[in-house]
């Protein structure tokens, strides 16, 4: 209703306006004004508005302005004609303001959503936890977000302009170089790369670019970068203490030695399965060279993966208390001795330290040191010799 009001309103606007200037300015066209009262009314109701507008407009035309006055029909050919020619020009003007405004109506709608979507994508960048990179065709930053100012330790405005070489290590630039040359070829890629920081550390990067291309040239790249810095700390102080192990194991004097269980074993299963599972499953994974040569090998490579009988001899009785001793004690034995054989088959005796590692129920491996007492253990069975014969020759 409010639609036909408007086209109603503005008709009567420019009915009035045309009895105004008629008695000032005759108008010879009795359809001049009536043309913007069709446009104001499409405009602002539609295409039914408009031809409604025309309709009545054509009517008070018809009746006040046209000859014979005061009434809706007339003979003369040529006032018809203008009459249909109006009714024809104000559709098809009613039509096309109508799709005009809903043209203008879609238009503004669309660039609401455009404006609501680049502010969400704003919102997403801005509090994203990765950093964001874009970099022209030359490589100098024509955007960062906040995060990466961040991680780097600059403001924003700080970036803005600057080449990316500015922030790296110089032993990263060739590869960035490299780098870039390969986005310009279109091609996608990750990888880690070091930068420099405000205060000169060093920040570690897991680094995704894209290259942006506009009318099939390169024109830059948008780099996502995630922080690794202390995942490289760690894996830096992890093969650190790696090698410190690797040392200590190597120079030390006593054998070192890693026993693995596939499968592992339940520490639920009775003691006599356990001893069989040993057996049958346990081998040496680890061992430094000073054990090996306890068995009469050179090298530790030469004794890797050797199974347990290799070592505690299953058919000896010592043997099978000591693996006994081991699980009573809950998988722990200090100073415990061993009877063995090296590889010659000449009988060896050790002082032993081994623990065994248990992990949801499972004994999954055994670590032990071992010190061979083989001499000592020989020079106290011939001083025990000596008494019992002195004691004899008593």
């Amino acid at each position: 209703m409010r639609r036909y009001g408007i086209a109603g309103l503005t008709v009567a606007i420019a009915f009035f306006l045309k009895l105004l200037l008629d008695s000032f300015i005759p108008i010879e066209s009795p359809f001049l004004l009536f043309f913007a009262a069709v446009m104001v009314s499409a405009w602002y109701g539609g295409r039914e508005s408009g031809i409604f507008a025309t309709v009545l407009a054509a009517l008070l035309s018809n009746y006040f302005f046209l000859s014979p006055l005061y009434s809706l029909f007339s003979n003369n050919p040529g006032q018809n004609l203008r009459l249909v020619l109006f009714l024809l020009e104000g559709g098809l003007l009613s039509l096309i303001v109508a799709s005009l405004h809903a043209t203008k109506q879609r238009l503004e709608v669309s660039l609401l959503n455009l404006s609501a979507s680049e502010e969400r994508y704003r919102q997403i960048i801005e509090t994203a936890y990765e950093g964001i990179w874009v970099i022209d065709a030359d490589g100098r930053t024509e955007y960062v977000n906040q995060r990466l100012a961040q991680m780097l330790g600059y403001s924003i405005q700080e970036m803005l302009g600057r080449s990316l070489f500015d922030f790296m290590e110089p032993e990263a630039q060739e590869e960035a170089k490299r780098s870039r040359e390969q986005r310009k070829q279109g091609l996608k890629e990750q990888f880690d790369f070091c930068y420099r920081r405000k205060d000169g550390s060093e920040l570690w990067a897991i680094v995704s670019t894209n290259p942006i291309n506009e009318q099939g040239e390169f024109s830059g790249a948008i780099a996502m970068l995630t922080d690794v810095t202390e995942r490289r700390q760690d894996e830096v102080a992890l093969r650190q203490s790696e090698e410190r192990y690797r040392a200590f194991v190597k120079q030390s004097s006593e054998g070192i030695w890693r026993f693995e269980l596939e499968p592992p074993l339940s520490i639920e299963v009775p003691e006599d399965e356990q001893i069989r599972h040993f057996y049958q499953y346990v081998y040496l994974a680890e061992c430094n060279d000073v054990m090996a040569q306890m068995y009469g090998f050179d090298h530790a490579e030469e004794i890797i993966g050797a199974r347990l009988d290799t070592f505690l001899v299953k058919s000896d009785p010592h043997n099978i208390e000591y693996l006994q001793n081991f699980i009573r004690s809950g998988y722990r034995l200090v100073d415990a001795e061993s009877s063995e054989v090296d590889r010659y088959g000449n009988a060896k005796d050790f002082l032993n330290n081994l623990v065994g590692i248990v992990e949801d129920g499972f004994l999954v491996r055994v670590w032990g040191t071992q010190r061979d007492i083989s001499e000592a253990k020989s020079e106290l069975r011939l001083r025990k010799q000596a008494e019992v014969a002195l004691q004899k020759s008593q």
